[in-house]
């Protein structure tokens, strides 16, 4: 009776010990470790691609971000050739690149737009004018028009070039006239001493007003106005604003997107669930940029 015994007790250790290596090793646990998502990001948006990745792996939920920084044309050319399948991006697809994916990977491409930056001129506070003319910016800039002013742009491979482009179907020989820096500590600097020039900078550059850095940097300098027609063809000036940029009043705005050509984990819905949440909202905020929904207010009540 006692060997008996002794056997059933070494058959029960031998079952539990079997089954819990069997549920140690299950698809799911399997799956979770393996969920890594490659994704792409223009090089400048770094910054705020890698803060979303850490805030989202803080939470602990799959899939792990793998973040590679490219140039625009290089993140196309990716997606076009189905070689990637996550980006983040400074716009839209246009409708060609979208129906190109489409037929290549037999998948729509999913674009959301999950935060808004804007472009602003800046100029010298020495010109006497507070805001400029968008029509008459485009007419100067298609050279149908001369003026005595010149617009610069912190590099020749600056975002703000592509953005101009996109924006008033400018030719590469109209751009080429464009004044150009070497960075944009330099195009502040020759702002201030050339009053008949005008820069194009990201506003998110300088939407943190109470920053002492970007106070000193724009030192000498006023941000314009933009003079436009709105929906009903009245002229009227918008200054730029996270509040003009989340009305969508001010017209130079772009979009920033997550770009999904068909992810290889299901759990990649979980990172793009997240960029939409309060948490990350109130990141993107921080980070000089409009959430594509304003996070609600945070109030705490002290009951001690």
């Amino acid at each position: 009776m006692n060997n008996k015994f002794f056997t059933r007790i070494g058959l029960v250790l031998l079952l539990i010990h079997f089954f819990s290596c069997t549920n140690s090793n299950t698809p799911s646990a399997k799956q979770s470790k393996a969920d890594t998502i490659t994704v792409w990001a223009d090089t400048s948006l770094a910054v705020f691609a890698n803060e979303h990745k850490k805030a989202f792996e803080n939470a602990g939920k799959p899939p792990v971000i793998s973040l590679v920084y490219k140039n625009e044309a290089e993140i196309i050319s990716a997606l076009l050739s189905n070689k990637i399948h996550a980006a983040f991006l400074q716009r839209l697809l246009s409708p060609a690149e979208a129906a190109a994916i489409e037929k290549l990977a037999d998948f729509n491409p999913k674009q959301y737009a999950i935060a808004y930056d804007a472009f602003v001129f800046v100029c010298s506070n020495k010109n006497s004018f507070e805001g400029i003319d968008l029509a008459e910016v485009q007419s100067v800039l298609k050279g149908q028009k001369k003026s005595t002013l010149n617009f610069v742009v912190e590099n020749k491979n600056a975002l703000s070039v592509q953005f101009l482009k996109l924006k008033f179907n400018l030719s590469n020989q109209q751009l080429s006239n464009l004044y150009s820096k070497n960075n944009s500590g330099e195009l502040f600097q020759f702002l201030k001493s050339n009053p008949k020039s005008i820069g194009l900078i990201p506003f998110s550059y300088i939407s943190d007003v109470e920053s002492e850095p970007i106070a000193e940097m724009l030192e000498g300098l006023k941000v314009l106005s933009i003079i436009c027609l709105d929906s009903n063809k009245k002229s009227i000036s918008v200054i730029p604003s996270q509040s003009s940029i989340a009305s969508k009043e001010y017209p130079l705005i772009n979009p920033i997107v997550f770009v999904n050509s068909n992810m290889p984990f299901k759990s990649g819905i979980n990172f793009v669930n997240y960029l939409y949440k309060p948490r990350a909202q109130r990141l993107t905020l921080k980070l000089g940029l409009c959430p594509a929904i304003f996070p609600g207010r945070e109030i705490k009540i002290n009951t001690k």
